[in-house]
């Protein structure tokens, strides 16, 4: 329905129809359109004949009037609504508080303005992932570097263990370069013990791999199946990544003993494997037990 029709019944409805209760929640509710629609001349006008409107209110989706205002990339809204008295961390949908909301939808001038009044640069939302793990998963190279020159940490990990760079790698960011360069653990795992080189391996990205690989990536870790970086790029059919992948001897009789299975004895099973692989080891003249990886 259009916005300048809402606006303008709006407050015919308040006196005559609506309950004091479904006022509040229609006002509210009116707010957070206006403010998704950047209609800041209405919004101004609809505030200030129902100033008593609940700003932090949200909508059934759960987005709040200023969480709305962010990925639309209105700061002049923004910085309206703060002014109003809109509450800077309270998160909305799926838990994100409005500076993730604005980074994970590339929104720069709205993630600067609201670092500039103090947002929280380690919120986290339902999957435990902050403004700069967000915006890494979804390529805002931009928004990235602003985050990380705020000082955002780029060893934060989501509920799946995914860091800023396991993320980027793993969908074949431009920006997992940047993320390098600044410091970010290069064998970083996930909850498989998967690294960011596996992860780049098994989606083919090999521009990634090449990257990682300069930054010293471990090719010689495995994941939770047994599986080398190599390995991984061969069978999901990546054979050019699996050539300039270093192949390991070690590898093989490692996937062997991950493999080793005893029905309704996990523990026997457990013992087993690590056995033969100290043996392994020992027999190498290798010694990097225990370090192993993960995948996003």
């Amino acid at each position: 329905m259009n916005q300048c029709y809402l606006h303008a019944n709006f407050r015919w409805l308040a006196i005559h129809v609506l309950p004091k209760k479904e006022v509040a929640a229609g006002s509210a509710y009116l707010a957070i359109s206006l403010s998704a629609h950047g209609l800041s001349y209405l919004l101004d006008a609809h505030l200030a004949q129902n100033p008593d409107t609940p700003l932090d209110q949200r909508n059934a989706a759960g987005w709040t009037a200023l969480q709305m205002s962010a990925p639309f990339g209105f700061p002049v809204i923004s910085a309206f609504l703060l002014r109003k008295g809109a509450s800077i961390e309270l998160p909305g949908f799926i838990a994100r508080s409005p500076l993730a909301t604005a980074t994970r939808h590339n929104q720069l001038h709205v993630a600067s303005f609201l670092l500039s009044q103090g947002a929280r640069l380690e919120s986290r939302d339902v999957h435990g992932r902050t403004p700069l793990l967000s915006a890494s998963r979804h390529g805002k190279l931009d928004v990235v570097q602003l985050l990380v020159n705020a000082g955002a940490d780029l060893q934060a990990q989501d509920s799946w263990r995914n860091t800023a760079l396991t993320l980027a790698a793993f969908h074949g960011r431009h920006e997992t370069e940047f993320i390098l360069k600044r410091g970010a653990l290069v064998d970083s795992s996930d909850r498989t013990r998967r690294t960011p080189i596996m992860d780049a391996a098994s989606n083919g990205y090999s521009s990634i791999v090449s990257l990682l690989l300069a930054h010293g990536a471990d090719t010689e870790l495995v994941d939770d199946d047994g599986k080398i970086a190599a390995t991984i790029a061969e069978e999901q059919g990546y054979g050019t990544i699996a050539q300039i992948l270093p192949q390991s001897a070690l590898s093989s009789s490692r996937l062997k003993t991950a493999s080793v299975q005893r029905p309704g004895d996990q523990q026997h099973k457990a013992e087993h494997t690590i056995t033969s692989v100290i043996q392994i080891q020992q027999l190498s003249g290798l010694h990097v037990f225990g370090r192993t990886r993960a995948s996003g």
